[in-house]
């Protein structure tokens, strides 16, 4: 009698895990597919917030794409936009906001670009700033250039140390230095003059690099004058000598 007791007890503890079996072993599959699902699905880039090593930060897609991809040593970029800072392998603190911004940037560092292709051709350049639709988008190695508005310094691709503020401003300038155009059109046709400044609406509007040089050096006055002055001749000796005396000679009449 006392044998059947553990007897009784141990079926009744069977079947209470018989019974609780079926929740159990849902939950195992549940988590068995949730593993699965996470192994075989691939990684989506960007992270979630955007953030990666280095400091870098990339929303959109094909932003940082080689930093990324690589594991570059580039370090505090950001690029919000498709494509923004696609090609970037070792440049630093750039920020790249808008579709193809900075797009082809390499090596060049502390750059910043906002609006669609904003510096889009930028290579190795460092230090240019770039606001507007196409701004300074041709610039390849030119640098410390600062271009705000559509397509202002778009034609840019060496020239360095340039200020153009306002639609199409230097528009057509590519190799030249040490402008400052300020309005609407401002040197709108320059191409290679240099340090020239044009403030205004159209100013300067068909200035081309050969009427921005410096005029010729002037001969001085003197010079000049002595170039294109001619003497009077000596008339001294048809001129009629007079006694010292006041009274005229006396004249002979001929009948």
């Amino acid at each position: 009698m006392n044998s059947a007791t553990p007897l009784k007890n141990k079926t009744l503890s069977v079947r209470n895990s018989i019974g609780r079996s079926p929740l159990r072993y849902g939950q195992f599959l549940i988590a068995l597919a949730w593993l699965v699902f996470s192994a075989a699905a691939p990684a989506v880039p960007p992270a979630p917030d955007g953030g990666y090593a280095n400091g870098n930060t990339a929303e959109g897609t094909g932003a940082l794409h080689t930093v990324i991809t690589n594991a570059t040593s580039a370090s505090s970029d950001t690029a919000i936009g498709n494509n923004a800072l696609f090609d970037t392998t070792t440049g630093f603190v750039n920020t790249a906001v808008g579709d193809g911004a900075l797009e082809h940037n390499t090596t060049g560092n502390f750059n910043t670009a906002v609006g669609v292709l904003a510096l889009g051709f930028n290579t190795t350049a460092s230090s240019n700033t770039a606001v507007g639709t196409d701004a300074l988008e041709s610039n390849k190695t030119g640098h410390e250039n600062t271009a705000i508005g559509d397509n202002a310094l778009v034609s840019n691709t060496t020239g360095s140390f340039n200020t153009a503020t306002g639609v199409q401003a230097l528009l057509a300038s590519t190799t030249s230095d040490n402008n400052t155009a300020t309005g609407y059109h401002a040197l709108r046709n320059n191409v290679s003059g240099n340090n020239n400044t044009a403030t205004g609406s159209k100013p300067f509007l068909t200035t081309q690099a050969a009427i921005m040089a410096p005029p010729p050096a002037i001969k001085h006055s003197a010079t000049i004058r002595q170039a294109t002055t001619t003497r009077p001749p000596d008339l001294s000796r048809f001129l009629l000598t007079l006694p010292a005396s006041t009274t005229p000679p006396a004249v002979t009449r001929r009948f």
